[in-house]
């Protein structure tokens, strides 16, 4: 397939460009402006340049000759826009590309979403599944939920994921504190921390992108929660980082209140509260396993980052 993806010089755009052409799909890359030399598109990548994302961008010299698209493009960092950027880029944006996509005669699109659009947190003992109904608490999750709705009210063949926090080799926000914090060699009080918190690592989350285009229709016009295989507590997490990195846990109990102190409170909050997935249904409904455990994801990405003098 010759393939459209928007976003592909960000974090996970690269990493699923190069994914698909490593299985033998040709990738058309959506660009802002041209990539500086000192961090060049994959090689075999064809970029093309499409402006800033929102309601005018021309879609029409990007779509010719394209069989499918993946829309990843958002605003990496929010705290910069104000909410009527944030929807443009985020709402307008996506439904600009979905009707060019629908007039192209373009029916394979998978629309980038977020597991944040059915809330923040999830009670103990309990997950989100695909049934539940969905509960944005902050601007840009309403937003995402907003462009699911439009981008399916265009294409109605399109295919919806929402992922978690998705971390890998490289990866940056949250994880890139966590893991730092994690790899300090001093005893960490979050022994007692007993909540849920899902991930996908980015090995995961590109070859579950791949697999919607490649089984197409069936996944068509349906939208996904997905998740690694194993959700782990943030005390079995920070210790499986540390086992990874050749350390011992050395976890002790503590009060929350200090991780909060070390990472700022709004980190602090999300990592100390639950946020559980039930991704089940996209693994029954297209046939589909991970192809990295967690113990994988987890030595991959300590690895690359200690290698990269994290």
């Amino acid at each position: 397939m010759h393939i459209l993806v928007t976003g592909a010089g960000g974090y996970l755009g690269r990493a699923l460009s190069q994914h698909l052409l490593a299985h033998g799909h040709r990738v058309r890359a959506a660009l802002r402006r041209p990539t500086p030399a000192s961090t060049p598109l994959p090689e075999g990548m064809e970029p093309v340049i499409v402006g800033d994302i929102g309601p005018a961008t021309d879609w029409r010299l990007a779509l010719e000759g394209i069989d499918a698209v993946i829309h990843l493009a958002s605003p990496a960092d929010q705290s910069g826009l104000d909410e009527a950027s944030l929807r443009r880029i985020t709402v307008e944006g996506a439904i600009a590309l979905a009707r060019a996509a629908s007039d192209a005669g373009i029916g394979r699109f998978v629309q980038v979403s977020s597991a944040k659009v059915m809330g923040e947190e999830t009670p103990p003992g309990r997950s989100f599944d695909d049934s539940d109904m969905p509960a944005p608490a902050t601007p840009y999750a309403r937003y995402k939920l907003e462009a699911e709705e439009t981008v399916l009210a265009a294409l109605p063949s399109a295919t919806i994921l929402r992922p978690p926090l998705v971390y890998g080799p490289g990866a940056g926000g949250n994880f890139a504190r966590l893991l730092r914090l994690a790899l300090i060699p001093l005893p960490l009080p979050v022994a007692s921390i007993d909540n849920r918190r899902a991930m996908l690592y980015v090995g995961n989350m590109v070859d579950a992108i791949r697999r919607c285009l490649e089984t197409h229709p069936v996944s068509g016009g349906q939208r996904f929660l997905l998740n690694d295989a194993e959700e782990l507590s943030l005390a079995q997490l920070i210790g499986r980082l540390r086992i990874s990195a050749g350390r011992r846990p050395l976890l002790v109990p503590g009060p929350a209140g200090l991780l909060r102190l070390a990472l700022g409170p709004e980190a602090g909050r999300r990592l100390v509260g639950s946020f559980s997935v039930d991704a089940s249904r996209f693994s029954a409904t297209l046939s589909w396993c991970h192809p990295f455990d967690m113990e994988q994801a987890l030595l991959r990405t300590v690895q690359a980052n200690t290698l990269n003098g994290l």
